[in-house]
């Protein structure tokens, strides 16, 4: 009688462990929704910089730093600043091909985007970690920039 009590007993376990090893199938422990072919809520396409100087006497020089991003998140995002040689600078949004204006430019998911910097003379990358920081829906994010081209310089008339 206790073999026969022990049968029932041990099929379901043996069904309900069956069922927990195939419905956790294909998940990574801790994480929910991760997907390898997940693209990141921003992707750093392209990093730039070009020293100018200015076509009449005085006018200065810099270097122009152009950081070139894909949006693939939907929500509320902004580009808050870029942290660059040490300190924090406030990019210009631009939408490739359209001229830079005060407006703001608000991302959309599917968006190409120029987040641009000019910068005076001896400001510059140098040692420290170049990031670029976001909020999406309230939450800061950092996208970290690994190299910055250095493009040819240039004289503005």
């Amino acid at each position: 009688m206790k073999n026969a009590m022990k049968l029932p007993a041990l099929l379901l376990l043996s069904a309900a462990l069956t069922l927990h090893a195939c419905s956790s199938r294909g998940k990574t422990s801790g994480a929910v929704g991760t997907d390898k072919d997940a693209k990141p809520p921003v992707e750093l396409l392209k990093a730039t910089s070009r020293n100018w100087t200015a076509g009449i006497m005085g006018g200065g020089s810099g270097t122009e730093y152009t950081f070139t991003v894909a949006v693939h998140a939907t929500g509320d995002m902004r580009f808050t600043r870029i942290a660059l040689g040490g300190a924090d600078h406030v990019p210009t949004t631009v939408r490739p091909g359209s001229t830079v204006t005060n407006a703001p430019v608000v991302p959309h998911q599917g968006d190409t985007l120029h987040l641009r910097l000019s910068l005076p003379s001896g400001s510059g990358p140098g040692t420290a970690q170049t990031l670029i920081h976001y909020t999406l829906n309230t939450t800061e994010q950092q996208l970290p920039v690994p190299t910055i081209e250095r493009l040819p310089a240039e004289k503005h008339p």
